[in-house]
């Protein structure tokens, strides 16, 4: 599944591009994978643009954000530049009796493990909404999250 990119990461991307300032913006040296329980875009002040205060992240007991690591990015023959994850990303166990509590419906790649101060770069639709039970986790397969720019 291919993630949007934000506002900020698109500016940022341009600005990389012509030389011109990053805006006090500085690159992750780690990104981590956030699980959400609704559509940011509803419930940030620009929807394309979300903070990281503004994301309805997952509150669950054996929930952290997890370190995501990337393959070198490609241009397949269709002209589209993509990259994509290189690691199984794991969330949890989650260790309540009703396991994770509340089904993921979204997912925000962000500079910060935790917080609410950072970058928010990208944000994925899950296919379908995940719930975990107890003492389950919910995992993202390799290759499963990819960013595409054209």
């Amino acid at each position: 599944m291919s993630g949007s990119f934000t506002d900020t990461t698109d500016r940022a991307l341009l600005n990389y591009l012509t030389g011109t300032s990053l805006g006090g913006w500085t690159p992750p040296t780690t990104t981590y994978i956030m699980l959400l329980t609704a559509d940011p875009a509803l419930t940030a002040t620009i929807p394309t643009d979300p903070t990281l205060a503004e994301l309805p992240e997952l509150s669950a007991a054996g929930y952290n954000r997890q370190v995501v690591t990337w393959s070198s990015a490609t241009t397949p023959a269709n002209g589209i530049s993509q990259i994509q994850n290189s690691n199984l990303v794991t969330f949890g166990p989650f260790t309540a009796p009703a396991g994770s509590g509340t089904a993921t419906t979204f997912g925000a790649l962000v500079n910060v493990g935790s917080g609410t101060s950072g970058e928010v770069f990208a944000v994925w639709k899950w296919d379908n909404a995940v719930l975990s039970p107890q003492n389950q986790s919910i995992t993202i397969p390799i290759a499963n999250l990819s960013l595409t720019q054209q």
